[in-house]
């Protein structure tokens, strides 16, 4: 089973705003494609609000055939603002606590409604009296919208036991209590990470999602599907091979870019940061994608803006995050969608596409006005 937390769109007051983008519907079915034979319910949480509480359109039309073509498997959670239509930052102090879940301290406060919204992803997974339609012994992929697991490493998980679920399944068959036995419950997949477009992998950060849960520690209430994502209580050690590929930004315009960065639970600094607008995201997305371009680090940029840590990370180089093959296999698999419709390579893929549109294709680096 997999759920699928939408991470970008437009929000109201936006161009064509009332418009479902059609690069985040691409990635939609892109995802869904890519993991349906494998699991048995696509779960996908599409919030009305942003993670600061802004109001934003919904990203799914499930009324489209491309969607339709997933019948029964695919469940549409619509998620309406807990806040009244406020922000958090308009919210009192009682107001953020009324979001906390029961037991659960919040990773700080500018999460508690990031945090409430992934723990509403239960839903697509109960029915109308709130009793559970999964198993104990299945297993759950919690996702965003631009992490895709492997199908190599799905298919595995169809016929092999995870190690740490087998140990976690016989602490909890011979009594032993919950939030003992139920340590080890969760494992984070090791992602490829692609910026922008999905040839563009790059060497840092090393994603660590999505990730992998035993049913049977979330129905029996040990857990919930936010501790998934970020409860280290319940995690156990990441596997050494790449499991996921993480598109990040990848499929969406530059103006949906643009406004995700604006409203993010970390929001960019106006006239501070990059990425809220057009020309500091295309300068980033030459720099991530073209072997001409200066390598990433902090030097040779044009802007005068401070571009995003992760492109001047002296860590970070264009390439893949693992030095050997034979760890990164499956990645160089076309996905699916894309052999059934090659005509979305004009928007998906760099190389013979964006190159050609990117203003800051074939020059040689300029001059760094911003500080470390």
């Amino acid at each position: 089973m997999l759920v699928v937390e939408e991470r970008g769109g437009r929000g109201e007051g936006s161009p064509h705003a009332r418009d479902v983008p059609s690069g985040q519907a691409d990635l939609y079915e892109l995802h869904f494609l890519e993991v349906s034979p494998f699991v048995s319910r696509i779960v996908a949480v599409d919030p009305k609000m942003t993670q600061q509480g802004h109001q934003r359109n919904v990203s799914l039309n499930m009324s489209s055939p491309r969607f339709r073509r997933f019948g029964d498997q695919l469940r549409r959670v619509e998620l309406e603002s807990p806040t009244g239509g406020k922000t958090l930052s308009q919210l009192s102090v009682a107001e953020r606590s009324s979001l906390l879940r029961s037991g659960r301290e919040p990773l700080n406060s500018a999460f508690v409604l990031e945090q409430w919204t992934r723990a509403q992803m239960e839903q697509g997974f109960k029915d109308s009296h709130g009793n559970w339609e999964m198993e104990e012994g299945d297993i759950v992929i919690v996702a965003d919208s631009d992490e895709i697991p492997l199908r190599h490493f799905l298919a595995a998980l169809q016929y092999c036991e995870v190690p740490s679920f087998k140990m976690v399944n016989l602490m909890l068959d011979q009594g032993m209590e919950h939030t003992l036995a139920c340590r080890g419950a969760v494992v984070p997949l090791r992602s490829q990470v692609y910026e922008y477009f999905m040839d563009c992998p790059t060497k840092q950060p090393i994603w660590m999602r999505p990730n992998v849960a035993l049913a049977r520690c979330l129905m029996n209430g040990e857990m919930d599907f936010e501790d998934v994502r970020t409860s280290s209580r319940h995690r156990t050690s990441p596997p050494r091979k790449v499991a996921a590929r993480h598109l990040h930004n990848v499929g969406m315009s530059l103006q949906d870019i643009v406004f995700k960065y604006g409203h993010y639970v970390e929001p960019r600094t106006e006239f501070l940061d990059s990425g809220l607008d057009v020309e500091t995201n295309q300068e980033m997305m030459w720099r991530g994608c073209d072997p001409r371009a200066p390598e990433l680090g902090p030097g040779s940029w044009y802007m005068s803006l401070r571009p995003s840590n992760d492109f001047i990370d002296p860590r970070n180089a264009r390439g893949y995050c693992v030095e050997y093959e034979g760890l990164r296999r499956g990645l160089d698999l076309p996905f699916a969608l894309l052999e059934e419709r090659p005509e979305l390579a004009g928007g998906l893929l760099w190389r013979g596409h964006a190159e050609l549109r990117n203003p800051f294709a074939g020059r040689k680096g300029g001059t760094n006005y911003f500080h470390d």
